[in-house]
């Protein structure tokens, strides 16, 4: 999903008093916006480069999303901040529920550990698919699928 980056004011632009470092600035920040496409490899909080706003951003920054790995063994419901679950089934088959493909912002990585029979079944939200599908099973030891929302649905990657 790409992503429009707003440039800063141009008065915080024009405050470098070296013309020669100022539109070496501008240059830089241009490419900097160019770069940013990729929602799921950024994320970008919009600031107000003139004061206050720059205060509240270790704020900001503090409540957003700590990405992390999740060990489960049981049924779980996935959240958006999730990138990797690992899943033990060897107690019995367990189900693991996408978050809402309209919240999520990345891939989510999910990968069965154990050498059980047992199945670990990736399902969507209703009305949400997985390249078509409702769900997807993980049948064999170190099996692994990756998904990646588009806004509505989960696709295999």
């Amino acid at each position: 999903m790409a992503i429009r980056i707003p440039p800063p004011p141009r008065s915080w632009i024009d405050s470098i008093q070296d013309i020669r470092l100022r539109k070496e600035v501008a240059i830089w920040l241009q490419l900097i916006q160019s770069k940013l496409t990729s929602a799921a490899q950024v994320l970008w909080f919009q600031i107000d480069f003139t004061g206050s706003d720059l205060e509240d951003l270790e704020k900001r920054q503090h409540n957003t999303l700590q990405f992390q790995r999740q060990s489960i063994s049981g049924n779980y419901q996935a959240l958006v901040k999730d990138t990797t679950i690992f899943a033990n089934a060897s107690a019995g088959a367990l189900t693991v529920t996408l978050p809402d493909a309209t919240d999520a912002v990345g891939p989510i990585n999910i990968k069965k550990i154990d050498s059980s029979g047992n199945f670990v079944s990736v399902d969507t939200l209703v009305g949400q698919t997985i390249d078509g599908g409702a769900s997807f099973v993980l049948e064999l030891q170190d099996e692994t699928i990756t998904v990646e929302p588009d806004g509505a649905n989960w696709w295999i990657v």
